[in-house]
């Protein structure tokens, strides 16, 4: 007897090993798949443009600064002499942290970009897989497929430039949190104390270091949640469930909100006063076709994107056509399954209909209808934040995590079709092709620049400033802007302000230029093509009492090859 509980413990130890292995190495082809431009050029390519992925680079490097004790955690060096200026951005604290590490181990500040991309598309992957099988107890096959869709879609590769948004990987762990808290009233009541407050704890400070790192997707996460909640309690059920969770687990739920709002003091101390700089945007409510528009770069479907209607790259957020059958066909099921749910109701099930539901309400509130209609602004006038939303078509990133559940447990219930060996043969052939279709259709380029080419270039420029320089602007204030042809090419003028942000970064000397989301209110130096610069600049430096006159850097005509698709 002994010998054969021996023998169990064995086995399942090298299932379980072996289990592991085979999902780790699927995450580590996937991710150089993803990144196959990095891989190929040496991992010379940084992906994403030249203007606002290399603020995010110069936001990365402000935290090494910020470690090193060189400036306040609060006042990245632009726009001198502004103070508090991180508030006018992301405050990318998460990555920042991951970069500043990096950079610790000898990596300059692009190699450290490009293994910190990397790096955090591998962790997406990770804890997606742990997300569907802690959540769903998915097959391998199911959780690969659903982990693999949520990091490498081609939604990430039309947002690989807006490193604001790779902190999507801690997503599946807030939703993990959520969904291990949500089942039976039975079930909820047996769960420990502890383990309670534990798992809300980590998702709630999850939550917050998504907050404190790219504000966006931690938002469209707790609207989701609300959303997710309101579906739960439309039944009688969810409703058990949520007194349940009150009665045995609400002093750990209070305790777990504490450290949620302690972890949230530094966002709210900066953003908040921010938000008096904000000239006021009105949020850009997508059409319904950005749902099918998967861009030019796409594998399978770039031939359509001439047929779409023209939208920018960022709103270029189709899941899919195979995955967007998966959903309508979801949503009827979901429909049914929560609203005439009962006791002997798979958990499983229960958890993934009500965030079908949860997502499907998301995107008929997230998009315009014909004629102008848009829930949005019923939103917008509601819940705290929305009204700060701009790119609103971005929810879909946040998005692709229950679309992700969806998938696998679409594949693990039709590789655990019951009946004959045909039966089970067709049902894993069916299995095996909705993964494949769905996995095929997110292989989409993305762009990127040399790191080579901007260690060169910055040398440039750096022989520029004198030793005894303090601080700099961009261009001579007697001679106006203006190249040929300089203002059809579009965002150049981010991409100078950004060339002005990294010298910044790796001279460590302040300039009075830079860009971001918000400004302040008399700052006017945004615009380096606009005839007028020179005397802003003048206006500028008198306001502030600037004195001596900063330092010059001339830019060199800008080569359109510098950035290519790959």
């Amino acid at each position: 007897m002994l010998a054969r509980w021996l023998g169990d413990v064995f086995a399942d130890r090298v299932a379980r090993g072996t289990w592991i292995l085979l999902f780790l190495l699927v995450g580590l082809v996937g991710t150089l798949f993803m990144h196959r431009a990095q891989v190929l050029t040496g991992f010379d390519l940084v992906p994403g443009r030249m203007g606002d992925t290399r603020l995010l680079i110069f936001l990365f490097d402000h935290w090494s600064k910020v470690f090193a004790g060189a400036v306040p955690w609060t006042s990245p060096i632009m726009m001198y002499p502004t103070a508090d200026t991180l508030g006018f951005s992301d405050m990318a604290f998460g990555q920042g942290v991951a970069h500043a590490a990096l950079r610790s181990v000898g990596l300059d500040l692009f190699d450290a970009t490009i293994a910190l991309i990397l790096g955090l598309s591998a962790l997406a992957y990770l804890m997606a897989g742990l997300f569907l099988r802690q959540v769903f107890a998915t097959s391998l096959v199911a959780t690969c497929a659903g982990a693999w869709f949520f990091a490498f879609s081609s939604i990430k590769a039309m947002n690989m430039g807006p490193y604001q948004l790779h902190i999507y990987g801690l997503i599946p762990v807030v939703l993990l949190a959520v969904g291990l808290l949500m089942g039976p009233a039975t079930d909820v009541r047996a769960i420990s104390r502890w383990r309670a407050f534990a798992l809300t704890a980590a998702g709630m400070l999850c939550l917050a270091l998504m907050f404190n790192s790219g504000w966006y997707l931690a938002w469209y996460t707790g609207f989701f949640l609300l959303l997710l909640a309101g579906v739960a309690l439309s039944h009688r059920l969810g409703r058990e469930w949520l007194w349940a969770l009150l009665g045995r687990h609400g002093l750990g739920l209070l305790a777990a909100g504490a450290v949620f709002i302690a972890a949230m003091v530094p966002f709210l101390s900066l953003y908040l006063p921010a938000r008096s700089f904000d000239k006021g945007h009105l949020p850009s409510v997508p059409t319904w076709d950005f749902l099918i528009n998967m861009g030019p770069a796409n594998f399978l479907w770039g031939w359509a994107h001439d047929w779409l209607p023209a939208l920018p790259e960022e709103s270029r957020m189709g899941v899919g056509y195979a995955m967007l059958i998966l959903w309508a066909l979801a949503v009827p099921w979901a429909l049914v399954k929560v609203a005439w749910t009962g006791p002997a109701t798979a958990r499983a099930e229960w958890r993934l209909a009500v965030m079908v539901l949860a997502t499907s309400a998301f995107t008929l509130l997230a998009i315009r209808w014909p004629g102008g209609f848009s829930a949005w602004d019923g939103v917008v006038g509601v819940v705290p934040g929305a009204d700060a939303v701009r790119g609103l078509q971005r929810y879909m990133m946040m998005l692709t995590a229950p679309l992700a559940a969806l998938l696998a447990m679409a594949v693990d219930r039709l590789l655990r079709v019951g009946g004959g060996p045909r039966a089970r043969f067709l049902g894993g052939g069916a299995a095996m092709l909705l993964a494949l279709a769905v996995m095929s259709e997110q292989v989409s380029g993305s762009f990127g620049f040399s790191a080579d080419g901007q260690r060169r270039y910055f040398a440039a420029l750096k022989a520029q400033l004198a030793p005894s320089c303090q601080l700099f602007s961009v261009r001579d204030p007697e001679q106006p802007f203006g190249e040929p042809g300089i203002n059809e090419i579009p965002n150049l003028n981010r991409k100078y302000q950004a060339d002005a942000l990294l010298l910044a970064a790796l001279t460590g000397l302040p300039t009075v230029n830079g860009f971001s989301g918000l400004y302040p209110r008399d700052y006017h130096l945004y615009k380096l093509y606009d005839p007028r610069y020179p005397d802003h600049l003048a206006a500028w430096l008198a306001r502030h009492n600037i004195a001596p006159t900063p330092c010059v850097v001339r830019f060199p005509p800008f080569d359109l090859a510098e950035v290519r698709p790959r």
